[in-house]
Parts: C-alpha cells; structure tokens; sequence
C-alpha cells in the first residue's frame, strides 16, 4: 500500500525447514509452507488474518517444491521419490480440504534427475512443466539435465513433450528453473541452464518457448550480456503475464571477478 510493505502477519513455529518453501495463491486466500523435511501446513485467509486448515505429511520423501493455484483448486507437490529420482504428487481442494488425487512420474525416471525440483503451473492448470536437472542424457552422470510439459484431461496429467539438452555438455543442468506463462495472447515456457558454457564456463543461459498446446517453438536465447565469466544465469526466475522477467544469477561477480556477488537481473520480453 502506497509503495509500501506492511506485516500483516508472523508465523513461527519450532520445527526445522518451516517456511523453507512457500507458496500463496493469486488472492491470497491460502499459504501452503513446507514445515519439517516432509510435511506442508496449509493456511486460509479469513478477514485479515489466516487460519490453520490442515498438515499433509509425505511419508520419507522430502519437499522440493510447492505450487499452489491462484484460485485455491490445486496444490502441487514436488517429491524427492527413491534417490531423488523426484514425483509430483497433486491434491486437489474440495471444500478447504486439499486430498491426494494423481501423481506426476515419468515414464523414464532417473536416480538423481531431481525431476519436478523445478516446477511451474499455468494459471489454468492445463499444463505442468517440470525440470530435471539431474537427467542422464548420453552417459551415466552426464547431468545434461532435461524438461517435460504435461497437460491436464481432469485429474490426469499426459506428457506432451520432452526437451532433453542432446547439444549441451556435462553438468550443463538444462531445467534447474522453470516458468510458463501468458503474455501478449500467447502461452510461453521459459527454462533455464544455469551452467551452460555459452560465451564462458558456468555463464548460464535462458531459453524461451512459444507453446502452442502440442509443441514448442525456440524464439529467443538470453544470456547475461555485460558478463562472460562463472554467472550461473538462470539459477532462478520469475515471469510475470506482463512480460516482466526476473532473473536470478548468484555467482555473478559484482566489483570483480569470483568475488562471489550475485546480481538479478529485470528484463522485460520483446
């Protein structure tokens, strides 16, 4: 309010990792936080304040990812599966209940891809894409790093592609972040590979995608263009249906060379 940011609320619970991921949906209505290594509380708005609704534990897999719909319909959760292979596990909310209703698993898993680590819904959940950055391309533990894009029939979820980094090279870790969003009336899917030795070792770039609904098509290729070296650009980012991209890069130097800075970047999509 009034280009200010006001504490409605703290939450602070004694558990390790509470509030290590989060996610809130569109209207604010509920706030899903990972608490322990396993476990999600979820929360509901109610007049200013928000109100504990209900715990959802995941036996011994570990969080990786939450993403909440912006109208409170689903809750996506990204699992570490047997030896962070990784699944996605979706509830759905029937009346301010969130209850288990399909799993997201692909067809070709891998031990240490850490599918679904990254992670984005569209707002309509029609589609799901899901890094692994851990993906095996050519070799065992080349970690090239792939991603898949889902589409949703009810409560189903059918893959419709695959992209796997077949011209990248080891440790590359194509998917590390993942967006998918709409902007001038077209859906777009953006994905990162953060050490991609593009112009530089571990510089990173960002890859952008018109999706049509059954295919993908390459319309722009980012890259941090005021720096060559180690960058890791992409290790994160944000898209908002404006055009406004928000791009993470933690090994970016700042007055020097591996002086460990960090710089984001703000771009807006042609």
């Amino acid at each position: 309010r009034n280009n200010s940011w006001n504490e409605i609320q703290t939450f602070a619970l004694p558990i390790p990792n509470f509030g290590a991921i989060i996610s809130v949906t569109q209207n604010a209505g509920y706030c899903a936080f990972q608490s322990g290594n396993n476990a999600i509380h979820i929360f509901k708005k109610s007049n200013d304040s928000y109100m504990f609704k209900q715990t959802n534990v995941f036996g011994d897999n570990n969080i990786r990812n939450v993403k909440i719909l912006p109208d409170g319909s689903y809750l996506f959760v990204s699992l570490s599966g047997v030896n962070d292979s990784g699944f996605i596990r979706i509830l759905k909310n029937d009346s301010d209940i969130f209850f288990s209703v399909t799993l997201i698993t692909p067809a070709d898993q891998q031990n240490y891809a850490y599918f679904g680590e990254a992670l984005a819904v569209s707002e309509d959940c029609q589609y799901v894409v899901a890094g692994a950055r851990g993906y095996d391309v050519s070799e065992p533990n080349d970690d090239r790093g792939c991603f898949y894009v889902y589409k949703r029939v009810n409560d189903t979820f059918t893959l419709v592609t695959q992209v796997k980094n077949t011209e990248g090279s080891r440790g590359d870790a194509l998917g590390s972040a993942v967006a998918i969003f709409t902007y001038n009336g077209k859906r777009n899917i953006a994905v990162s590979t953060p050490f991609a030795d593009s112009g530089g070792v571990d510089r990173g770039k960002i890859e952008l995608y018109e999706f049509d609904g059954t295919s993908l098509a390459l319309i722009e290729t980012m890259f941090p263009d005021d720096r060559t070296g180690k960058c890791w650009f992409g290790k994160s980012i944000a898209i908002s249906n404006t055009g406004v991209m928000v791009i993470g890069t933690p090994c970016s130097y700042v007055q020097e060379e591996n002086d460990n800075g960090g710089v984001v970047y703000i771009r807006r999509i042609k």
